[in-house]
Order: structure tokens, then C-alpha cells, then sequence
């Protein structure tokens, strides 16, 4: 950037984080020296940082340098951010002839653009001193090494031609700018506080529109992609392209499977349900486990299926458009109690901070019965103030048999308890006299409150706006500790239904910390 530029960019975010409340806001900073700051609702490191790169000018980025890439590292950290989320490029492409070294690196935001859309993230262009001004001769500075030239001596038309020469190129990159801006669904802006301002007025009217690409379309490639709104007082903005994954990134679904869901869409199928748990993990990783339940339906009196079943999931990167992981196996159906044929799937796997969805499908080969189910969710960044990580809660009335076992042997499962592997159910529904294992998992940052937890801290569990049943708080053997305990829903005497299954730590503070809820279902 010139001088000029560098400068109005640092006084307009100074401006913005000096005269906002920015409650509700995780910022992150990339600057022009390479380094990131992580992000934080905690705005006093981008303001030390923002004050340290006033008065001190960054050393210069080389073409074939690191800056680019960890640019694009840090557009994939927001794209793993939950939320409403938004880039703002600023630079003016150096447009001072001191800065025409070859060797230095000049970015054009259009640079940035394939990874802000596999990010599916707008990004918000800002020339920072402006589109910027014809001048015919150059400036003092671009003179220094023509002295020998005799500017007056120029025939009209040359002037007129360099004077035009120069008007394209400024054109166009102003219009790379704005290019840039609408193909990531964003907007250009002429300041960074500009940028800011209309980042919170598109949050005012944002709707978020989903879509699934062809599952058998795998060619890694960009596709076009529109929208359109019927309103003459609506404008959509919206990025233009998504990219399909690789083939080479996941396992194909079985042409069987395919076949059945074309043949047989319309068509009853098996009943199903999908579920993930998130469990913190080290070196920012969490791992998820995930379940699928499958069942005879109930309406269909039928004799009792005898053909193996495939199953094929897969856990699909919302925000990198590929496939991260997928399993295929074969499983008997399994008559229960009540006679109903059922099968329970479950594997566990890490991931990264991101926005994934569990697919997963399911053909009865006999009776050509077929069904899918998805179910999305999001791996939350660590905390970077945080001091206690949590896991989801889970709830089982069983232990995994040996035969629903997939893979190898965990023996770090999360899910192991006592010995007993936890087959928590993917739809969450129990029977009102079922007494149910209850596991919660966390993680502090530091060893230190270790004798804390374990002598000051209480947790429990409550089902609606039932009675709370303690939980007993254990050192976990590998790392972290356990919430764990007896969840008696006979004591509840809960009617048929939904219910909000709430767990919490009373830590001798003013307010109980409560994990995230999950939901049961009772079921007569």
C-alpha cells in the first residue's frame, strides 16, 4: 500500500473500534506484515496492534513470499466461524512509483476471491486512498530516473494517449475492487469505516439461503450459481459461484443406494434418525462422534426383513464444499423388545473448527426400501478467553454391543463410561420408565483449578422444568474430567413429548454455568 493508503486504512479501524460498541462482534486481524491475530470479542489486541502498526511501517512482502498463503488461511479461519461473517480487503495497490519494485508483492482483492467464496464469506474492497488520479507525466518522483527526457518536447496526441493509458489502468483496477466485492456477495466501500457501516446495515436484512449440489456432481470445479427476488425494492448480493467437491475427496455412494433414491423417491422408506456430539479436543481439534438409529416402520406389518442393509454416511464440510470422511458398511437388522427391526450405527472422527452436516443413507436391498437423513452442525473455534471447554451431553440407556462396533477399538472413546461404551440414541426418545446414563466431558485450559473443580464444583441435570439430579464430577484418566450419573425418568413422571434436557455447573459464582441443551423425547 502507499503511505497514504496504509495510513487512512489505520485511522478509519481506530475510528470504528474507538466510537462502537462492538457487543455481539468477533474481529480478527491480518496485516500487512503477515501476522494474524486470532478471533475475539475482545477488541484491545486489534487496538495494540492496529497503535504499533501506526508507528511503525511493515517490512515489504516479496512476490513468492508467505503472505498470500497465510492470507488464505486466515479466510479459511473465518470460514469455519458460525454466524454472520464478512472480510474487508483494504489496499490501493501501491499505486507510488517508490513502490514499483518488481520483487514486491501488490494484491489485488481478486486475488482472494476463490477463497473467500470457499468460505462463503462476502468480502467488503476498499480502494483506501481512492480510485485515484490521472497524472500525464507522472509524478516528481517518477521523473527521477528520466532526467534526460524532455517531457515539453511531447507531441499532443502522446499526452493524449498516455493521459487515456493511464485512465484504463486506474479503471481498471477500481473496477477489480468492485468486481471482487459482488462476486463474494459483498459490497465496495469507499473507507474502512464505510466497510464496517454497510456490514451492519447488510446484517439488518440478511436471509440465509441454502442449497445441496447434485450428489453425483465431483468435479472440483466452480459452477454459477443465481438468485433472484420478485420485489422491485429487494437486491439480492450473494457470491456467483460455489465449488464442487473432488471425487478423489470422498468415497462414491453406492450406485445401488442412487439407484433406489431415483426409482423409489416417492415411495415409503425406512424410518431413520441422524445425530452428532461435539467433544473439545487438543491442538484446536474436537472430536464428533456421530449415530444414526434405522427402523422396520411401525405402519408396515410385513414380514420381518432378512436382507443385510447398507449404510453410508458421511460427514460433509458445508464450508470447503468436499467431503471429509465417509464409511460404508452392511448390517442385519436387529428385533428388539417389542419386535421392531432396528439398527444402530455409530463411529466417531476429528474435525476441525467448521460447518459440517452428517449424511446419511440407507437401502434395505429386499424390499428396495431407502432413506436419508442430514443433520447439520458446527465445530466451534476454541475460545481464545475462555478457561473450561465443554462437551455436549449425551444420554444413553445402553451400552454398544460388540457387533454394532465399526472400526477399530477407540480406547480414548468419549463416550466410554465405566467400561461401558454409551450408544446414546440419534432421535433422543425414551420410554417414560427408562433410566438413562448421562456423560458430560470438559476441558480446562489450565491444570491449576484441577482441586477446585473437584471440591467446590456441583453439576446436575434437569429434564424441562423437572427436579435437577446430581451429577458426579470426576479426573478423567487421559485428560479432563466427567460428569456423569443416573437420569431416573420414572421419578419424572413426565407425559408423551418433547423436552429440553438442560445440564449445569453451580461454580460457587453468582450464576450456574450451563453446557448446550440437548432435547428428549418421551414416547408412550
Amino acid at each position: 500500500m502507499s503511505a497514504a493508503g496504509r495510513a487512512e486504512s489505520i485511522a478509519g479501524l481506530q475510528q470504528w473500534l474507538n466510537q462502537h460498541h462492538l457487543s455481539g462482534w468477533s474481529l480478527a486481524l491480518f496485516d500487512d506484515a503477515g501476522q494474524f491475530l486470532p478471533f475475539s470479542n475482545n477488541v484491545e489486541a486489534i487496538r495494540s496492534r492496529i497503535d504499533n502498526l501506526e508507528r511503525h511501517v511493515s517490512p515489504p512482502q516479496l512476490v513468492g513470499g508467505p503472505w498470500m498463503s497465510l492470507a488464505s488461511r486466515a479466510i479459511a479461519e473465518i470460514g469455519s466461524r458460525p454466524g454472520r461473517r464478512a472480510i474487508i480487503f483494504a489496499s490501493d495497490l501501491a499505486s507510488d512509483s517508490s513502490l514499483h519494485d518488481a520483487r514486491r508483492l501488490r494484491v489485488l482483492p481478486s486475488e482472494l476471491v476463490d477463497a473467500a467464496v470457499r468460505a462463503q464469506t462476502p468480502m467488503y474492497a476498499v480502494q483506501a486512498s481512492g480510485p485515484g488520479t490521472v497524472i500525464p507525466f507522472g509524478s516528481s518522483q517518477a521523473t527521477v530516473g528520466w532526467k534526460t527526457q524532455r517531457w515539453t518536447s511531447l507531441e499532443g496526441q502522446e499526452v493524449v494517449d498516455r493521459t487515456n493509458s493511464q485512465s484504463v489502468a486506474l479503471g481498471e483496477v477500481f473496477s477489480d475492487f468492485v468486481w471482487s466485492a459482488y462476486q463474494t456477495g459483498g459490497r465496495p466501500a469507499r473507507t474502512v469505516r464505510d466497510a464496517f457501516e454497510k456490514i451492519a446495515e447488510d446484517a439488518e436484512g440478511f436471509y440465509q439461503i441454502t442449497f445441496r449440489p447434485n450428489p453425483r456432481e465431483a468435479d472440483g470445479g466452480w459452477h454459477l450459481v443465481s438468485t433472484e427476488v420478485r420485489s422491485p425494492r429487494l437486491h439480492g448480493k450473494y457470491a456467483s459461484y460455489y465449488a464442487a467437491p473432488l471425487t478423489e475427496n470422498r468415497q462414491k455412494i453406492p450406485d445401488a443406494i442412487l439407484a433406489a433414491l431415483d426409482a423409489h423417491a416417492h415411495t415409503p422408506g425406512l424410518d431413520a434418525a441422524a445425530h452428532v456430539w461435539i467433544f473439545p479436543d487438543k491442538d484446536g481439534l474436537s472430536t464428533g462422534v456421530m449415530a444414526a438409529d434405522f427402523a422396520w416402520p411401525s405402519v408396515d406389518e410385513s414380514v420381518v426383513p432378512q436382507s443385510k442393509v447398507q449404510i453410508f454416511a458421511q460427514i460433509f464440510d458445508e464450508t470447503g464444499d468436499r467431503a471429509v470422511g465417509s464409511w460404508l458398511t452392511e448390517r442385519d437388522w436387529n428385533t428388539s423388545d417389542d419386535g421392531a427391526p432396528s439398527i444402530h450405527w455409530q463411529r466417531e472422527a476429528p474435525l476441525y473448527p467448521g460447518t459440517y452436516s452428517l449424511r446419511v443413507f440407507a437401502l434395505d436391498p429386499a424390499s428396495k426400501r431407502v432413506v436419508t437423513r442430514t443433520f447439520p452442525f458446527t465445530v466451534d473455534p476454541p475460545d481464545g478467553t475462555g478457561i473450561i471447554r465443554f462437551s455436549h451431553p449425551i444420554v444413553a440407556d445402553r451400552c454398544l454391543a460388540d457387533d454394532e462396533r465399526e472400526g477399530r477399538v477407540n480406547l480414548l472413546d468419549p463416550l466410554t463410561l465405566d467400561g461401558c461404551l454409551l450408544a446414546p440414541s440419534a432421535s433422543g426418545s425414551f420410554s417414560r420408565d427408562d433410566q438413562l446414563k448421562v456423560l458430560v466431558r470438559f476441558y480446562p485450559r489450565e491444570k491449576t483449578v484441577t482441586s477446585t473443580i473437584l471440591t467446590s464444583w456441583k453439576a446436575y441435570v434437569s429434564v424441562g422444568n423437572g427436579p435437577p439430579f446430581p451429577l458426579t464430577i470426576t479426573e478423567d484418566n487421559v485428560r479432563g474430567f466427567i460428569a456423569s450419573g443416573l437420569l431416573d425418568l420414572e421419578k419424572l413422571n413426565l407425559r408423551p413429548g418433547k423436552y429440553k434436557l438442560s445440564a449445569g455447573f453451580d461454580i460457587g459464582a453468582k450464576d450456574p454455568v450451563f453446557v448446550r441443551p440437548g432435547e428428549l423425547t418421551i414416547v408412550p
